[in-house]
Order: structure tokens, then sequence, then C-alpha cells
């Protein structure tokens, strides 16, 4: 296996490159994630050759101290330096989520806890600074069954080991496939759905085990060749990848693995092999686990502080930061763990002691953790805003901008929730009884309804709202789009607004609420079209109040929580977020349609007031959803206004 070491060092460094290009924000490596999925094929190659190659004699208590050693020191000591940098610059509730992912990382436990909180109120990746630890447990839950799996079929017989190699990789790939559209977060961070990408390199290492081969040719061009292969089957994914979950997570995540799996099989490459081995690869290559370690804590912390997109400057200077650093932590912790020895001996020190030792560090941590966690997650002071208002006061932007989300976003789908149906299918229906108004929406719908239950609060409102239907359920006019085809619910919605029986040619208004992403703005105009078609009913259409560029509080924390009535500059919207606002309002003229500018109400000469006017609750809670408060403002505002009276007298009748 050693002669492999100089090529493998060269494809780690290629690995950790791209992770960290992507991270550190350069748009032409927006697929650089996939070097996890090369780390995962190294893994699988490394850790099934060498115990083929040692067989019975391997001793599993000696594979998993040299793991430990390998592994957890340098984890502990950056779980140890982010802890302390997060607890000085996060606030106290981000934090209390940092010590929680502390003690995630320290029980190999990341993939599975950062699973758990991921969905469409899942915080910003920033505000995870351990977050990429997620893929250091998989990799060590990976280790806990792969050995023994695979020393258990060699006592069988090698083949047998290469015959799973190849089921494994053929039905693990088809399922990671098969539910890459349906529950893409599972495919993602958990463990099964992984293994697959060990093995594909597992797949090598057997065939060289069983052949008794050291490489799969001897033949120079034909190396060459799988070198170039390999590394544009790298290099293609990472310029061209986007992000898109149900893209990326199926069968495209196997083209990084077959790369890194060529490039492993090629062996060293007089040409393009240089490129693999040479001084900067081999550096980068042999740090590379540290490399991963430090950078992401780094960014994810600067990103945090300075509530923004990086410049050029700030990319170049993080990654100098991270080379030195993760040198540092190489040289200091790494390496000289591997092999520790008794103080003021030169005597080794033992598996037994060795893993004693990482446990008491390692129960330390979760004991600092979990009381981090506790202590700053309730000294968010929820109750000083009532508090202050039976004072006569009004809460200060601090005290506001500590205020649980959870219990912001309860309050504000109260009045939701006040209706008879709880949501689902059953709600798309008119009520026979009463006027009704079909609401066509995403996450903005309930701030419709807020808004709308001010000037009609005695309708019956129809929720079409795509998150009771489950994710990627649009509830634009989309027949052809691929969740409506897998999922019952949306194709009977699709069928219920805009099928030839269409419920909305009864319906007393239609309102279109939604925050305008790319695949909503395609849908847009011709959802108009085919509303106009089935009926002549007023359409009333939301604009964006705001779409800031990260969550409100972040953006008063970076401006220090100035007092007064406080206005957001408007450098914090998102970059397009006019544009798009100006485009919905001409297709709302276009149709015939009444645009309810709520983007001119709370951002006055562009800038966006941070408070409702009572002082009682932020005008938002995350990026774009307005508070219950400002929306029950907007909503008196139309009332009082009478912008939408016309509509109001109709009702009436």
């Amino acid at each position: 296996m050693k002669e492999f070491r100089n090529e493998i060092d060269g494809l780690r460094a290629i690995a950790v490159s791209v992770v960290i290009l992507f991270h550190a924000g350069f748009s032409w490596a927006q697929g650089g994630y996939v070097g996890v999925d090369v780390f995962f094929v190294i893994s699988g190659f490394l850790i099934t050759l060498g115990l083929m190659k040692t067989g019975k004699d391997t001793s599993l208590s000696s594979f998993y101290s040299r793991r430990i050693r390998r592994l957890f020191p340098a984890l502990l000591a950056t779980v140890l330096i982010t802890g302390i940098a997060s607890f000085l610059v996060m606030a106290p509730s981000d934090f209390a989520n940092v010590a929680k992912s502390c003690i995630y990382a320290v029980i190999s436990v990341s993939n599975i806890g950062f699973w758990l909180e991921s969905g469409y109120w899942d915080s910003a990746s920033h505000y995870k600074p351990l977050l990429h630890t997620w893929s250091l447990s998989v990799e060590e839950q990976f280790y806990l069954v792969w050995p023994v799996l695979v020393l258990l079929l060699s006592r069988i017989g090698k083949p047998v080991v290469l015959l799973f190699m190849l089921v494994l990789t053929v039905i693990g790939a088809i399922v990671a496939q098969y539910f890459s559209q349906s529950i893409p977060s599972s495919v993602f961070y958990l463990t099964p759905f992984r293994a697959y990408q060990f093995a594909i390199g597992g797949l090598y290492a057997a065939y060289l085990a069983v052949s008794g081969r050291s490489h799969l040719t001897d033949n120079p061009f034909l190396r060459e060749l799988m070198i170039v292969a390999g590394l544009g089957l790298i290099f293609w994914p990472t310029f061209q990848y986007d992000g898109t979950e149900s893209f990326y997570l199926g069968a495209m995540a196997g083209l990084p693995c077959v790369g890194a799996l060529l490039i492993i099989a090629a062996g060293p490459g007089p040409v393009f092999g240089r490129l693999l081995v040479n001084p900067v690869a081999g550096f980068l290559g042999r740090t590379s686990y540290s490399l991963y370690l430090v950078h992401w804590p780094i960014m994810a912390l600067y990103r945090y502080y300075i509530v923004r997109d990086f410049n050029l400057i700030e990319q170049i200077s993080m990654i100098a930061a991270t080379v030195i650093l993760a040198w540092l932590l190489y040289k200091l912790v790494e390496t000289r763990f591997r092999h520790p020895i008794v103080r003021g001996t030169r005597q080794p020190l033992s598996a037994a002691g060795f893993g004693f030792a990482s446990t008491g560090i390692a129960l330390l941590f979760i004991v600092v953790s979990a009381h981090g966690w506790a202590l700053r997650s309730t000294s968010t002071v929820e109750s000083m805003p009532a508090a202050a208002q039976a004072d006569g006061m009004t809460p200060s932007l601090q005290v506001l901008a500590a205020t649980d989300q959870a219990t912001i976003r309860e309050r504000r789908t109260s009045i939701v929730q006040s209706f008879e149906c709880s949501g689902g299918i059953e709600c798309v229906k008119l009520n026979t009884e009463a006027n009704n108004i079909a609401l066509i929406g995403d996450s903005q719908g309930p701030d419709a309804t807020n808004v709308l239950f001010q000037v009609f609060p005695d309708v019956s409102y129809i929720p079409a709202n795509r998150h009771i239907f489950g994710k990627g359920c649009i509830t634009l006019f989309a027949p052809n789009q691929p969740a409506v085809k897998k999922h019952a619910d949306c194709a009977e919605l699709q069928e219920r607004l805009y099928g030839d029986s269409s419920l909305l040619s009864d319906v007393d208004a239609v309102v279109l609420a939604f925050r305008f992403d790319d695949d909503k703005l395609d849908a847009f105009p011709q959802t108009l079209e085919r509303i106009r078609d089935i009926t002549s009913a007023p359409i009333i259409i939301f604009g964006e109040a705001f779409t800031f560029n990260d969550d409100i509080t972040a953006i008063l924390r970076s401006m220090r929580f100035p007092e007064g009535d406080v206005r957001i500059p408007a450098k914090y919207l998102r970059s397009n977020f006019y544009d798009r606002n100006e485009q919905v309002r001409n297709w709302a003229k276009e149709y015939g349609a009444i645009f309810l500018d709520r983007h001119a109400y709370f951002c006055p000469d562009g800038e966006c007031r941070a408070k409702s006017k009572d002082g009682i609750e932020l005008t938002t809670y995350d990026t774009n959803h307005l508070s219950l408060a400002a929306a029950v403002e907007y909503g008196q505002y139309l009332k009082e206004e009478g912008i939408l009276e016309e509509l109001e007298q109709s009702l009436d009748q």
C-alpha cells in the first residue's frame, strides 16, 4: 500500500482544496463539496486494502487504536478552540447551538444531529462552525462497522469481499438515487446512503487483494488517460454543480467517486501524474485532515461576524489563515499524538492508556458543552419584552433580537391555526356558507393571511401553501414539475386549482404570496394567465417586503444594536431583490392584478424598519417572513387607507 501513498496524498490535496475553495465562496467552485465524496472513496480503498492484506492477523483493537490516535486529538483540539471562539463571537442563543454541535462532534454523531435539524427552518450554515464535522462522523461510523465486516467476509474468502463490494456499490447507488428526490437530507447526511461511496474504493482494493496485483495496468499511456479522466470527473462537478440536492445526491454524486477511483487505479503517471506527486500536493495531502478541520470554523465565524459575503481579499486571507493554522495543528497535535509517549520517559503510551485519556477528555468536553448549551440557551430574554411593556417601556433591539425564533414563528401562525382546517389537501375546498379567498403561496402564505385577516376577518381562506404538501410541491401552475408527478397531493392540488373543474372559478378573490425564487418566477406569468382563463375575480399579489442576505438578528448585531427608529440599509437586501420585485409588479399590471407593495411600506427611501411601529416585535425574525406585529400593522394600514375597499364592499354584499 505504501507505493500508492504519494498519489493518494495528491488526491487528498485535490479533495480538500476544492472543498476549501467552495466554502470560501468562489463562484467558479460552487460544486467543491464533491471533495467529501472523494475522501470517502479514499477511505474505502485504504481501509479495505489494509485489512485484506493483513487478513486474519489484523487486531481490531490495534486498528481502532490507530484510528483514534489519528483522528481524535486534532478533532478535540478543533472543537475546543471553535467552542471558545464561538463563545466570544456569537450571541447566546447561537452559541447554545454550537455547544450542542460540540457534543455531536465528540461522540461522532454530527451527521445525525445536523440531519435532525435540517429542513426549511434550519439556520444558515455560518451559524454552525462545526457543521463540517458531519462528514467526519460518517467516516467514524464507517470505521465502526467496516473492519468487522471485511474481516468476517475475508474468513469466507477474499472473492466474497469483492462480490460484496460490487453488490453494495450497485445497490447503494440505486438506493441513493431513488431517495434523493423524496428525502434529500437523509441521503446527504446519513451513513447508509453514503456506504456505496466507500464501497467504490473498497471494490478496487478487493480486486487488488484477490488478483495479487499492485496496479490495474502497467501501460503508461492508459494510466495517463485514467488520470486525465479522473481529474475531469472531479473538476467538472466542482465547476458545474450548483448544490441542488435532488440533482447532486442522485447518480451525479457518483461522478467524482468514479474520478477518484480512476486516479487511485492509475497509480503514478509520468506527465499528468505530476499534478498529484509534487511538493505542494504532498504538503496539502499530508495536512488535508487538519486543513479540513480548521477551514470551516474560520470561514463560518468570520461570515457570522461580518454579516455579508466575502470579498476577494478576505477569501485569500482566510485561505492563508487556514493553511497556517492547519500546519500548526498538524505539527503540534496531529503528528505528535500518532505515537504519544509517557511524559518524562521514552516509553510509548499504550493503546489502553491513550483510549482512557481520550475518553476522559471527551467526557470533559461533553460536560462543559452540555453546560454551555443549557446555560446559554436559557439566557435569552424571552420574557423581557412583556416585562418592559408592563413598565411602560419599549424593548430594546437587543432584547427583541434575543427572543426565541420558535416562539415568534408560533405566534406568527396563531391566526392561521385558528381556522377549522389544520392543513393538507382537504383544506383546498370551497366553503358554501361564506365568501372564499384562495390564498396561493409558499411560506409567505401565513404572512398574507395575517395581513388580510385585518381587512377581511369573516371570509373563508383556502390555504394552498406548498409546505403543507411537502418540499418541492410548488403551488403555482406547474403541471410538469417532477414533484407534481411524484407526489399524489401535488397532482391533486394542481387539479383543484388549475384543472378543468377548478375551484378558482367560484372564489371571490385569488391571492398570490411568494418569495420569488427562480422556479417561482418561471412559473408566475403562466399561472396568472391560467387564473385569468378560469376566473374574472380580483387577483391580489403580495410583493416581497424585503429579503435580507442574513437573519435580521445577525444584521442588527453587526450594527451593534443601535437605539431609536432603526433602519436597515439597502446593502443588506438580496442583490437581485429590486429587479424581482419590479418584475412581479409589471406582471400584476399586465394581468390586471392588485399589487401590494409591502417594500414601499416597510422600507421607505430604501431603508427597512427593524421594528414594528408598536415596538413589540422586529419586523421579521429571519430574512423575509413578517412577524405577526408587522403583518397586523400592514393589514391595518390597508384597511385605513382603503386600498382594498372595493373588494371589501363586494364581499359585504
